[in-house]
């Protein structure tokens, strides 16, 4: 649910639970075929979203939802 939706703040793992219990309901009649589905997801999210689909909205559009990220700033 992490890779999915993206780690590094709230939104991300709730959008990634959102997501996955949207595939699990819709395709489980597939039997095993939907968690070969999701392990592609993942796949491809790791590859094109490197900060997942929560992140990749964020950048893009400057949506927040929970402003509690964290950020390092240098002093000195």
């Amino acid at each position: 649910m992490v890779v999915i939706g993206g780690i590094g703040g709230i939104e991300g793992p709730l959008v990634g639970a959102v997501i996955f219990w949207a595939l699990n309901k819709f395709l489980s009649d597939y039997g095993t075929w939907y968690l070969l589905g999701l392990g592609l997801l993942a796949i491809m999210d790791t590859i094109f979203f490197k900060q997942g689909l929560w992140g990749y909205a964020q950048q893009r559009w400057g949506w927040s939802l929970f402003p509690t990220h964290r950020r390092l700033v240098r002093t000195g």
